[in-house]
C-alpha cells in the first residue's frame, strides 16, 4: 500500500506517545492495524504485550479479525521465503504462537479490559469475582426501583429539608423533576475516578474562596465574554461589509466606531490586573457601553436603503443585544454580592449530597442482592484495583504497548484508567474530535482537544501529534463542500484539520453537492396544530427525498473500490437523519409507495420504528387518552383509519381546546354526521380496549389488540411486512419479559418503555435484511459514524435543533461544580445564580459544538453525490433572511446556509417536481375505485371471464397438511361441553390451569408402580413423590397438587388391580399412524399414557384432567376420536384386538369405559 507521509510517520515512529488526529476517510483503522502488524512482525513484539481498547464490541472483533488477516497474509508471506533460512523456523513458530494467542489477546472495550482486571485482582478490594453484568435494560429497572424506595423513605421521614427540597426544586404536581435532578446528577459523577470526592469539594466550593471569585470560575466567565463579544464583533463586520459593497462612507465610519467599542471591552479582559479588578472594571464598562445613534441619511446613496437599515440596525441591536446580555446575566453584581448569594445555595448542595449517598447505597444494595455489577461500577473497581501498586506495576510491567482507537470518545475515568497503566512513552491514541458525537453517554471531547493543544506545544518531549487529514473516502467537489461549510462555523478548522482529496480518482464522474429547499403545504397565518404540520412537512420533505432519487437513479459514478464506472443503485443510497423518530417511518412509507424499497436502519430504534411507534401510541392512548399526539398518531393509524383531512376537519371546528377535547366534542356534534358516527365509534373501542387492559394478562392483551385491530395484518401488507410484523412480535415479548418481572400493569410498561427511551438503552429492531439488498437505507447520523455510502441525503436540514433547557433546576458539570437557583416558594417566585448560568452556557456551548460535529460527521460519509433536503414555511423570505443574518445554532441551515447560498447556491424543489409521486394508500385506492366505476359497463370477453372464475379442482388438498396430531382430529367436528367446568370450592383451591395439573398427574402416574401404591398405600406414594421432587422431576409446588387418597383409589380399584396383575404394562407410548383425513393420505401422531395386555387382549387406559362434573356420554363425546384413534395405532402395531378403552379422570377418581 502507499502510505502518505504522515501516515508512514505514524506507522513507523517509535519511543513516543504518539496522538494521531485522523479527519474523516484517512484511513486511521489501516494505519493502526499498519502499525501493529511491524511491531509484531518485524520488531518480535508479542500481541499479548499489547493493550488495544476501543469502543465497542463489535469494533474490537473487527479489530482483531483485521489483525488476523493482516498476520496471517504477512507471515505466509515471509515464512515462504524465509523457511530454509537460518532462524526461519523460529520466526514460523514465533507467527503461529501469535496467533495462538489473538483469542485471548488484550483487544476489547474498555470494559472488557476493566473485567479482566477485576478477575485478576478482585480481592484487592473485597468482593467476590462471580458477579453478573447488570445490562442497561436491568440498569434502567433497578435504578427506578432504588429511586422508588428513595421517595417511599423520604415522605414516610417526613424531614421538613425534604418538602422544601420538592418544593423549590421539582414542583407540586408529581416528583418527576426530583427524579430527573438526581438522575443527572448521579450520571455526572459516575463518570468521574472519585464521584462522592467530587460532590464534597463542589458542595463546599459553594461557600469557600472560588465559589464566584476564584481564578477557575473567573477564568471561564472571561472566556465566555470574549466568545460572545466575538459574535458582536461578526455582526459588526457584518456590516463594514455591507458598507464597502455599496460604498456608504457614513456606514463605515460608524460601524469602525461600533469596532472601537467592543475592542475596548475586550482590552479589559486582556489587561493585567488581577481576576477580580478585571471582572469590576469590565462589570463597570458594560454599564456605560452604548453605541453611537444611527441616522437614515447614512443610507441615502443607496438603491435599496431600506433593505440595507434593516440589515444594519438588526445587526447592531444583536451586538447591543449581547452586550446587555453579559451585563445582566453574568456581571449584574459585585464579586461580594454574587459570593453571597451562592452561599444561599449551600444547604441546598449539602442536602442534595446526602440524597446522592443515600440513592446510591439503595441502589449498590440491590445490585449486591442479585449479584450484579453495572458498567459504571466496573470502571471504577478496575481503578480502585489499579491504584494498588502492585496491580497497576503488573500491567504497566505487562504491555509495552497501549493503543486506543476512537480516543475522541473516552471519558474522565477511562482516561484516568489509562493513566495508572501506561509508561511515558508508550501510548498511542488515534481519533478526531470533529467526529465526536457521544456527549449524551458522557464522552468528553475536551479530553483529545486539551491533549492535541498540548503535544502541539511540545510542553510534553515525549509526545507527539501527527494530523491525517488525506480524505481517501470523497470526491474532490464534496471535499470543498465540507471545507467550505466548517472553515466558517467549526473553532479549529485549520489547515491542520481541513480535508484533502486523497483519492487519485476523486475527479471523476463527480457532481457538485446540493442544497435543496421544499415549501410547506399550508398559508403562513394557518391555523392547523403544530403536530399536524410536522407530520405534513415529514410528508413532503419526504416526497422531495423520493423525487430526488427517481432522479438520481442510473447516474453514473465512478465506484473507486472497483476501478470502473457504474450506474448509481439504491443500495447506494443513504438518507440521514438528527433522529429517526417521527419521521423515519414517514419517509420510509413513501418511498415504499413509490417503489423505492427503504429499510430503517437503527440500532436504537426499536421503539421508532413507524409499527412500534404507532402501536405504542395506541397503549398510551388506552392508558390516557388525554395525550394529544399518541391520540393523533393513533388516529392516522389502521387501527382507526382517520385521514389527515378528516383529522384538520375535527380541530377546524373544535379550536379552542385540546385536541382530545376537540375529538370528544366532534363525536357529539361534529357538523360531518359520518365523521362524528366514526368519532364514536373510535371512542368506544377506545373504552373497551380500556376494559380489556385491566383484566387480561399483559402480554395476551398486546396480541390481542394487534390481532383484533387488524394491525398486525395490515403491518405485513406492507412492503417489509415480515419485518414489520417481526417487530411486533418482539414487542410482545418484551411484554411478557417486563410481566413477568414487574407484573401486568400496562401503565408500569409504558413508564418501563419511557425508562427505556430516557435512558437511550440500545434495544435495535428484528434484524430481517442483509448489508447487500437493494434498498434504500433510512438511519440517524449517529448509526452512519463509521461507513460511507456512494450517496448521502441529509433530511430535516431546516428543523429546529433541540437544546436541552435548565429553567429553575439545579445544573452540574464536572468542571464547574453544582449551580443552585434562588429559590421563595412562598413568594413563587426564583432567580438563577451566577454558578447556575455559567453551568447553563457551558452546556448551551457543548452542545452546539456537538451539533457542528454531528453535521460534519453527515456530511463525510458522502463518496459521490451529496444532497442536503430541508422544507421551510416561504424560500423567498428564507433565503432573504440567511443572507441578512448572521450564523447561529438554532438549526444547520442557520449555522450554515449562508456559506451555501454565497458559494453553491440553493436548489428549489417545487410541486412540479413531485407530480406522479405516489400520495399514499388512501388515494391509491381511491383512484382504483374511480377506475372500477369508469368500467362497470365494459362488455368483460367470455374467454377472459372464464380465467378470472376459475377454480383449480384440488383446492381442498392444498389445506391438508401431511401430519396431525391426535388432538386436531379429535377436535375437529366436535360439539362444544357446557358443563365440564369444575365446582366452585374446588376453583378456589386450583392454583394451576389443568392443563398444568393434567401434566404433573401424567408424570406421577408414568412412574407409579400400581402394585406397591396398591399394597403400601400412602407412604409409597408420598416416597414417590419426595423421589421425583429431588430429582426435580416436578417442583415441592407441583406435588403439593397431587391428591394422595385418589391415587391410593386408583390403585386399588378394579383397573388398577388389572395392570398389577397384566403380563406386559406399556406407558407414554409415542406412534405415527398413516390414515385417511377428509380424503387424503396424512400422519397422525401421539402419546399413549397407558395400555396393558391381556390374555384376549389389549386395554387402552387415558388420564384427562379438568373434568370434574362430565357426564358419562359426554366424555365419550369429547374423546371418543381420540380413543379410537389410539386403539387403531395398538392393533396395526402389535396386531392384537384393543378389547376395552378406559378414560381415568383425575380430579374427580373416576374411571370411565369409552
Amino acid at each position: 500500500m502507499n502510505w502518505t507521509k504522515e501516515q508512514q510517520e505514524a506507522i513507523e515512529l517509535r519511543g513516543k506517545n504518539i496522538l494521531v488526529s485522523a479527519a474523516a476517510g484517512s484511513g486511521k483503522t489501516a494505519v493502526l492495524v499498519e502499525r501493529i502488524k511491524r511491531l509484531i512482525l518485524e520488531e518480535g513484539s508479542s500481541i499479548d504485550r499489547m493493550l488495544i481498547v476501543t469502543f465497542t464490541n463489535a469494533a474490537a472483533s473487527e479489530m482483531k479479525e483485521k489483525i488476523r488477516k493482516a498476520i496471517t497474509a504477512e507471515a505466509e508471506k515471509q515464512t515462504e521465503c524465509s523457511e530454509n533460512l537460518i532462524g526461519g523456523k523460529e520466526r514460523t513458530a514465533f507467527f503461529k504462537r501469535q496467533m495462538n494467542l489473538l483469542s485471548t489477546a488484550n483487544i476489547s472495550t474498555f470494559h472488557s479490559f476493566a473485567l479482566e482486571v477485576i478477575r485478576r485482582y478482585f480481592y484487592l478490594i473485597g468482593i467476590e469475582p462471580n458477579f453478573k453484568i447488570c445490562d442497561s435494560t436491568q440498569e434502567t429497572l433497578l435504578r427506578g426501583e432504588a429511586m422508588d424506595q428513595l421517595l417511599e423513605e423520604l415522605f414516610e421521614e417526613g424531614d421538613e429539608r425534604f418538602f422544601r427540597f420538592l418544593q423549590c426544586y421539582s414542583g407540586d404536581r408529581d416528583e418527576s423533576r426530583f427524579r430527573e435532578l438526581l438522575n443527572n446528577c448521579y450520571n455526572t459523577i459516575r463518570s468521574l475516578p472519585e464521584p462522592f470526592a467530587w460532590v464534597r469539594k463542589s458542595v463546599e466550593r459553594l461557600c469557600g474562596e472560588d465559589s464566584a471569585g476564584g481564578e477557575k470560575t473567573l477564568g471561564f466567565i472571561f472566556e465566555l465574554a470574549v466568545e460572545k463579544l466575538a459574535s458582536a464583533e461578526m455582526m459588526i463586520g457584518h456590516n463594514r461589509k455591507i458598507a464597502v459593497e455599496n460604498s456608504l462612507e457614513g456606514l463605515a465610519d460608524l460601524s469602525s466606531d461600533d469596532a472601537d467599542h467592543i475592542d475596548a471591552l475586550k482590552s479589559i479582559i486582556y489587561g493585567a490586573d488581577t481576576c477580580e479588578d478585571v471582572y469590576e472594571h469590565f462589570r463597570e464598562a458594560l454599564g456605560t457601553f452604548k453605541l453611537r445613534t444611527m441616522s437614515s441619511k447614512i443610507f441615502a446613496a443607496a438603491e435599496n436603503g431600506e433593505t440595507l437599515k434593516k440589515i444594519v440596525t438588526d445587526n447592531r441591536n444583536g451586538a447591543k443585544k449581547i452586550v446587555r446580555n453579559l451585563k445582566e446575566v453574568y456581571f449584574s453584581h459585585s464579586i461580594d454580592s454574587v459570593c453571597a448569594e451562592m452561599a444561599k445555595t449551600y444547604d441546598s448542595a449539602l442536602y442534595t449530597e446526602e440524597l446522592l449517598k443515600r440513592y446510591d447505597s439503595i441502589y449498590s444494595l440491590k445490585k449486591r442482592e442479585k449479584n450484579l455489577a453495572d458498567f459504571g461500577d466496573i470502571e471504577h473497581y478496575a481503578y480502585t484495583i489499579l491504584k494498588n501498586r502492585e496491580a497497576a506495576d503488573f500491567y504497566r510491567n505487562r504491555f509495552e504497548h497501549i493503543f486506543i482507537d476512537e480516543y475522541q470518545d473516552s471519558n474522565v475515568i477511562q482516561e484516568a484508567l489509562v493513566d495508572l497503566i501506561r509508561r511515558p512513552d508508550n501510548l498511542f491514541m488515534v481519533g478526531d474530535i470533529k467526529q465526536s458525537i457521544y456527549k449524551f453517554r458522557l464522552a468528553e471531547p475536551e479530553i483529545f482537544q486539551k491533549k492535541y493543544s498540548m503535544y502541539a506545544s511540545g510542553e510534553e518531549k515525549n509526545s507527539v501529534k501527527i494530523d491525517l487529514n488525506k480524505n481517501f473516502r470523497s470526491k474532490q467537489p464534496i471535499v470543498d463542500f465540507i471545507n467550505c461549510i466548517f472553515e466558517n462555523i467549526m473553532t479549529g478548522y485549520d489547515e491542520n484539520a481541513k480535508l484533502y482529496a486523497g483519492n487519485q480518482d476523486a475527479d471523476m464522474c463527480c457532481a457538485a453537492p446540493k442544497l435543496l429547499l421544499t415549501q410547506v403545504p399550508w398559508e403562513e397565518n394557518s391555523e392547523i396544530d403544530e403536530e399536524l404540520k410536522n407530520i405534513i412537512k415529514a410528508e413532503k420533505e419526504a416526497y422531495a427525498a423520493a423525487a430526488v432519487i427517481r432522479d438520481s437513479l442510473g447516474d453514473i459514478i465512478f465506484d473507486s473500490k472497483r476501478g470502473m464506472e457504474r450506474p448509481l443503485e439504491k443500495r447506494d443510497i443513504v438518507i440521514l437523519m438528527r433522529g429517526v423518530r417521527n419521521y423515519g417511518d414517514i419517509f420510509y412509507k413513501i418511498l415504499g409507495e413509490n417503489n423505492i424499497p427503504a429499510y430503517i436502519d437503527d440500532n436504537d430504534g426499536f421503539f421508532d420504528t413507524m409499527e412500534i411507534n404507532t402501536f405504542l401510541s395506541a397503549l398510551y392512548v388506552i392508558d390516557n387518552p388525554k395525550q394529544d399526539i399518541h391520540l393523533l398518531t393513533l388516529m392516522r393509524s389502521e387501527m382507526l383509519g382517520f385521514s389527515i383531512e378528516e383529522m384538520a376537519a375535527i380541530r377546524i371546528q373544535f379550536r379552542e381546546s385540546s385536541y382530545y377535547d376537540a375529538f370528544l366534542s366532534y363525536a357529539e356534534n361534529g357538523k360531518d354526521e359520518e365523521l362524528s358516527y366514526k368519532c364514536r365509534a373510535s371512542l368506544e373501542k377506545i373504552e373497551d380496549w380500556q376494559q380489556l387492559s385491566k383484566i387480561m394478562p399483559l402480554d395476551k392483551f398486546v396480541w390481542k389488540l394487534m390481532i383484533d385491530t387488524g394491525f398486525y395484518i395490515a403491518m405485513g401488507a406492507m412492503p417489509s411486512g415480515s419485518q414489520r410484523q417481526a417487530n411486533l412480535r418482539a414487542l410482545t415479548d418484551k411484554a411478557g419479559a417486563y410481566q413477568a418481572v414487574s407484573g401486568s400493569s400496562l401503565y408500569g410498561f409504558i413508564r418501563y418503555i419511557e425508562a427505556v427511551k430516557e435512558k437511550k438503552v440500545t434495544m435495535g429492531q428484528v434484524k430481517l435484511l442483509g448489508e447487500n439488498d437493494d434498498l434504500v437505507r433510512i438511519m440517524t447520523v449517529h448509526k452512519s459514524k463509521g461507513l460511507e455510502f456512494p450517496m448521502v441525503i441529509l433530511s430535516g436540514y431546516c428543523r429546529k435543533l433541540n437544546y436541552s433547557t435548565a429553567g429553575k433546576s439545579p445544573v452540574f458539570h464536572k468542571d464547574l461544580g453544582m449551580g443552585f437557583p434562588i429559590v421563595d416558594p412562598k413568594a413563587g417566585w426564583y432567580r438563577t445564580t451566577l454558578l447556575q448560568n455559567m453551568i447553563k452556557e457551558r452546556f448551551r456551548k457543548e452542545e452546539a459544538d456537538e451539533e457542528k460535529r454531528i453535521l460534519y460527521v453527515a456530511l463525510t460519509r458522502a463518496m459521490d453525490r451529496l444532497v442536503l433536503l430541508g422544507i421551510c414555511p416561504d424560500i423567498k423570505k428564507e433565503l432573504d433572511k440567511i443572507s441578512a443574518k448572521i450564523p447561529s445554532n438554532e438549526s444547520y441551515w442557520s449555522m450554515t446556509g449562508r456559506a451555501i447560498r454565497e458559494n453553491y447556491g440553493i436548489g428549489v424543489i417545487d410541486d412540479e417536481k413531485i407530480k406522479g409521486l405516489s400520495k399514499g394508500k388512501r388515494r391509491s385506492i381511491e383512484s382504483m375505485l374511480h377506475i372500477l366505476d369508469e368500467c362497470s359497463n365494459i362488455k368483460v370477453p367470455s374467454e377472459i371471464e372464464r380465467m378470472m372464475n376459475f377454480r383449480y379442482p384440488y383446492e381442498d388438498d392444498l389445506k391438508a397438511r401431511s401430519k396431525y396430531s391426535v388432538s386436531d382430529i379429535n377436535s375437529s367436528g366436535r360439539r362444544v361441553i357446557e358443563d365440564l367446568k369444575q365446582p366452585a370450592f374446588a376453583e378456589a383451591k386450583e392454583k394451576m390451569s389443568s392443563m398444568s395439573r393434567g401434566t404433573i398427574y401424567h408424570a406421577v402416574l408414568e412412574h407409579m408402580n400400581v402394585a406397591s401404591a396398591a399394597g403400601e398405600g400412602e407412604s409409597y406414594i408420598l416416597g414417590l413423590l419426595k423421589f421425583m421432587t429431588e430429582r426435580e422431576i416436578i417442583t415441592p409446588d407441583e406435588a403439593e397438587i397431587i391428591d394422595v387418597e385418589k391415587l391410593k383409589a386408583f390403585a386399588s380399584s378394579s383397573i388398577g388391580k388389572r395392570i398389577a396383575s397384566a403380563k406386559r404394562v406399556e406407558k407414554e407410548k409415542r406412534f405415527n399412524l398413516r390414515t385417511e383425513h377428509n380424503g387424503s393420505n396424512v400422519i397422525i401422531r401421539g402419546i399413549i399414557d397407558c395400555f396393558f395386555e391381556e390374555d384376549d387382549g389389549i386395554v387402552l387406559l387415558d388420564y384427562k384432567t379438568g373434568n370434574y362434573n362430565a357426564q358419562k356420554d359426554d366424555i365419550k363425546m369429547r374423546y371418543g376420536v381420540q380413543m379410537e384413534l389410539y386403539g387403531k395405532a395398538l392393533e396395526a402395531a402389535y396386531g392384537k384386538r384393543v378389547k376395552e378403552k378406559y378414560i381415568y379422570l383425575t380430579d374427580s377418581g373416576r374411571i370411565v369405559s369409552v
